[in-house]
């Protein structure tokens, strides 16, 4: 019997995976019965399960007042039982309208001022979940109605939070009116008011019967000096805003110029936050598109910083300026572009929008685009009727911040352009800057192979420096048979010719005339008349990403065009000039008598050399070039060596970091020493002195390997082998490696000490000539016979040929197998495998080169000079004939070299690449997700429009309804919903969650 009695009282105590115990289904089943059988078998009556809630609890909960009334008789004392969220028994009655229940529970002593962990006490928390009869009985009770919960959230304000349009009916319009009215306008601990939390939930009920309330504030702050009104246009409830506006009407207040603690007015709140209906009506009721917040933006501004671009297109309608400028002279533009916005963008080019404007930094719409990297909408500016207007604009720069400055020029700083911008950080929009500087008269003529086919090169974008800056003057054109060509300075929009409006660019086929007098007019205005090679458009481009745009037919024409004027002629000349001292300082080195000579040696041991004869082992001829030859050599050296200096003085690190030039100074300065021969007799060298020659020999005629690297035919063979030679480099310390664990262990094995001895010298008799026998036995120079039979080793009958046989005979093969076979292998494998990239980047590397030969030579043109080889446009024919001294250029020398028109055209519309094509069709997704988006937008407020419209309905029938379309319904979770219950303000459904999940 004691046994079952133990076995009893364990089952007292059982508890499910929610800890549940048997009494807490007793309660929620309502058995009372059972409840008494329970607590008379010993069972807990203050057992908690998940979140502390009692049996009590769910009794209060269901309104089961017997058990109530039993679980009490036990213990009187758990009457005021806190869960975890410290809700008592009374708690759960008012949120779910027990008010028999609370009329019990306060006769049992129950708190009615207790409070839960947001200090609600019972009478707001039955005000929250809509019980008016629960909330009718607390007041009755004295519940005091001066409450508020932690946020400072009175009864009135949690009633119009909650939208429990019975209860704020009863408290502002009802029988509590005489104070419930007064708390119409009581504040939260944020200063907002009930129907700020009204307009701000969209509870469009809840807040017409504030309205209608005495002594209301429409006009009340908030702390950030925000009104109902401005909160609205936040959420974007049209109909609340709308509201508002009626009530302000009939009250003569005027609240569309209210501003919160920014400067916003509801219209600007409304476009920053994207609420396109919100907007409207705002509109619609006067508000004007033209305020300006503290930031001195209008609304225009803001809408498109948040790319809304309906709102946009809806400001322009309502004749919004589209170039407001704000405090730092920023336009609505400038805003779209830094933030990525192309549609706005759009929007605002296609209605006048000017890309020229300038914000305080010297910055237009373009160069914003290119600074925060949004190519798209680069790529519109520059695809847009302004994209002219949008190149020409210099920026300049403080070179000790590195940063823009705004004003022009001043001392310490650069310029830039939008063109440098753009080649340096986007490439496929150069490309079609490029393109669109390439006009043709396609439709014009019958084909692209009709003579009088022409293209226009606009190259103003290319050639940013302003030469002359007084220069202004009209230029009436010249042309030739083949092509003709502008000035930077007369190179604007002209009146027929180059008009930024024309939509023809690369191959369009847009006609290009001319004006009647032939005429154009000088606009544009680029930056000082200081010179850099460093800082021109082609310089920057070969140094760049972008450099296979050097082959775009604007950027290559325009490189011929400098080549053809006056590179070539330089470069041709100094090749010539160069040549001439490579074969004055061979010729000089081979006439010259060796140190080593029988009447050198007597000269140079000061021996009596009276009756010598030099002539005795050289020519007399040689003996007379000998002096003319050095003193060429000497002189040409030191002139080289001056234009090196000056060269270093000009360009400091950029002169350091090129490794020609230290090859050059080597060259000049050993070329000195060993032409400044001196002896009194034959002009012999000194041994040194011949050392030096012979190298300065070799850096000769490499020297000149790399000056002919710029010709057309010969210059890309030498770029090739120059990849291949830095290919080499980059295996140089693994040869490095293998060579020396060759080179040391060969001296260890076949060193043969008695050769030695017996004064024979042999390839391995020290470190340095094992080093330099290794590396020449890698090419193949094996000479296996003379290595393995050692003279010194023979000596001894019955010997080996060799000291070591066995460790010799093993690292011999692996050498065989490692150097000749496997590494030489690998350099030739590399190069042939890169052999076709580099025939394809070898013609850019060249252009290149001649960039930087072309564009040093200008940089040292006088300026009077210079101003008349730079051109701002130039027109080509390339259908028709050349003269033969042309022909006999382009077919030979490739000197004076322009493309036909079919692969002009096929160049100015080439295939995307595959990556390019990938991106294309990447961005063109991304167009589809925001239209997606803004159609979901759109859709979201028709829905807005239609529940709004439903709700009047009902209103006019008299039918109090939830706008939401969804019926009131009792906090998540329950097990009997109560009437009229809805979520908490606090945090939505934060009771529920916190009371009822553990009575599943």
């Amino acid at each position: 019997m004691i046994m079952c009695f133990d076995k009893r009282i364990d089952m007292m105590s059982w508890k499910d995976k929610e800890y549940n115990t048997p009494l807490h289904f007793a309660c929620e089943s309502g058995n009372c019965e059972i409840v008494k059988l329970l607590l008379l078998n010993n069972a807990d009556p203050l057992a908690c399960r998940m979140h502390d809630v009692t049996p009590l609890h769910i009794a209060a909960k269901e309104g089961f007042i017997d058990i109530a009334s039993v679980l009490l008789q036990n213990d009187a004392s758990e009457i005021d039982i806190a869960d975890a969220n410290l809700l008592s028994p009374i708690h759960y009655a008012a949120q779910f309208g027990k008010v028999k229940m609370i009329e019990f529970l306060l006769h049992k002593g129950a708190d009615i001022e207790c409070q839960d962990t947001d200090s609600y006490t019972p009478l707001l928390t039955s005000a929250a979940y809509g019980q008016l009869q629960a909330m009718k009985a607390l007041i009755n009770a004295k519940a005091s109605t001066d409450d508020v919960d932690r946020n400072g959230k009175s009864l009135v304000f949690i009633t119009a939070e909650e939208d429990q349009v019975q209860i704020l009916e009863a408290l502002v319009l009802g029988v509590y009116e005489k104070w419930g009215s007064e708390l119409v306008n009581t504040p939260d601990a944020i200063h907002n008011t009930p129907l700020h939390i009204a307009a701000k939930k969209g509870h469009i009920n809840s807040l017409k019967i504030l309205l209608k309330a005495s002594h209301l504030k429409v006009d009340a702050r908030n702390e950030a000096e925000r009104t109902p009104l401005h909160l609205a246009a936040v959420a974007g409830h049209a109909n609340v805003i709308n509201e508002l506006l009626h009530y302000a009407e009939e009250n003569d207040k005027d609240i569309l110029k209210d501003e919160d603690d920014d400067g916003n007015t509801a219209l600007h709140l409304a476009c920053i936050n994207e609420k396109f209906q919100a907007a409207k009506a705002l509109i619609l009721a006067g508000a004007d598109p033209e305020d300006r917040n503290a930031r001195q933006w209008t609304p225009m501004d803001c809408a498109a910083e948040s790319g809304r671009v309906q709102i946009v297109q809806l400001l322009i309608d309502a004749e919004a300026q589209v170039d407001p400028r704000d405090i730092n002279n920023a336009t609505p533009l400038h805003v779209a572009c830094k933030a990525g916005h192309i549609k706005v963008v759009n929007v605002l080019l296609e209605n006048g929008a000017k890309v020229s404007i300038c914000d305080s930094k010297g910055f237009n719409a373009l160069d914003v685009a290119i600074e925060n990297g949004q190519k798209d909408v680069a790529m519109a500016i520059v695809t847009s009727n302004q994209w002219m207007s949008a190149l020409r604009n210099v920026t300049y720069f403080d070179q000790s911040t590195n940063s823009a400055v705004g004003g022009g020029a001043m001392g310490g700083a650069t310029f830039t352009t939008p063109m440098r911008r753009i080649i340096r950080k986007m490439p496929d929009v150069a490309e079609v800057v490029f393109n669109r500087c390439c006009q043709t008269n396609e439709d014009a003529v019958s084909s692209i192979d009709h003579p009088d086919y022409k293209i226009n090169f606009i190259y103003e974008f290319l050639e940013d420096f302003r030469v002359d800056s007084g220069y202004s003057r009209r230029f009436t054109r010249t042309r030739t048979a083949r092509r003709r060509s502008v000035p930077i300075e007369e190179v604007a929009s002209s009146a027929g010719d180059f008009d930024e409006d024309t939509e023809g660019g690369g191959g369009g086929g847009r006609a290009i005339g001319d004006d009647n007098e032939g005429n154009v007019g000088y606009q544009t205005t680029w930056g000082p008349v200081g010179y850099s090679r460093q800082d021109h458009c082609l310089q920057i481009l070969a140094n760049s990403k972008s450099v296979e745009l050097l082959k775009h037919p604007l950027a290559a024409n325009l490189l011929h065009y400098k080549w053809f004027k006056y590179g070539q002629m330089l470069y041709f000349s100094n090749l010539f000039i160069y040549l001439l001292f490579v074969i004055f300082l061979t010729s000089f080195a081979l006439a010259s008598l060796s140190p080593n000579s029988n009447t050198c040696q007597i000269v140079l041991s000061n021996a009596n050399s009276s009756s010598l004869s030099c002539t005795a082992e050289t020519s007399r001829a040689s003996q007379y070039f000998v002096p003319v030859g050095a003193a060429f050599v000497i002189l040409f050296a030191i002139i080289k060596l001056l234009f090196e200096f000056i060269q270093f003085l000009k360009y400091r690190i950029q002169y350091l970091l090129d490794w020609v030039n230290y090859l050059e100074l080597l060259l000049f300065v050993f070329a000195i020493l060993f032409a400044f021969i001196y002896t009194e007799d034959c002009y012999c060298p000194h041994k040194w002195q011949w050392e030096l020659g012979a190298i300065a020999v070799f850096l000769s005629w490499i020297d000149l390997v790399i000056f002919v690297s710029k010709l057309p035919i010969t210059g890309i063979y030498v770029v090739m082998f120059m990849n291949i030679f830095y290919i080499f480099l980059k295996l140089v310390f693994l040869a490095i490696l293998l060579v020396l664990a060759f080179a040391f262990s060969f001296n260890m094995l076949f060193n043969d000490p008695i050769s030695e001895a017996m004064g024979i010298r042999t390839p391995f008799m020290n470190s340095w000539r094992s080093i330099v026998k290794t590396m020449t036995m890698t090419t193949g120079e094996f000479e296996f016979d003379s290595t393995f039979r050692q003279t010194g080793s023979q000596s001894e009958a019955g010997s080996d040929d060799i000291q070591f046989p066995f460790a010799s005979y093993v690292l011999w093969i692996l050498f065989l197998i490692l150097m000749p076979i496997l590494f030489i292998n690998l350099l030739v494998g590399l190069a042939v495998d890169d052999i076709k990239g580099m025939q394809e980047s070898a013609g850019t590397n060249r252009l290149a080169l001649r960039v930087e030969l072309t564009l040093t030579v200008e940089e040292y043109l006088p300026l009077w000079l210079r101003k008349n080889f730079i051109v701002g446009r130039d027109t080509i024919y390339p259908n028709r004939k050349l003269g033969f001294i042309k022909h006999l250029l382009y077919n030979v020398l490739g000197v004076f070299r322009f493309d036909s028109a079919e692969n002009i055209k096929n160049a100015l519309n080439a295939p995307p690449a595959p990556i390019e094509e990938v991106q294309q069709q990447n961005q063109a997704l991304a167009r589809r997700v925001d239209d997606l988006c803004s159609s979901v937008e759109t859709l979201s407020e028709q829905n807005e429009r239609l529940l709004a419209v439903v709700s009047a309905l009902a209103e006019s029938q008299g039918v109090a309804s939830n706008v939401s379309g969804i019926p009131p319904s009792s906090p998540a979770h329950s097990l009997k919903p109560a009437p009229g219950s809805t979520s908490r303000g606090r945090s939505p459904s934060a009771l529920s969650e916190k009371t009822t999940t553990s009575f599943i």
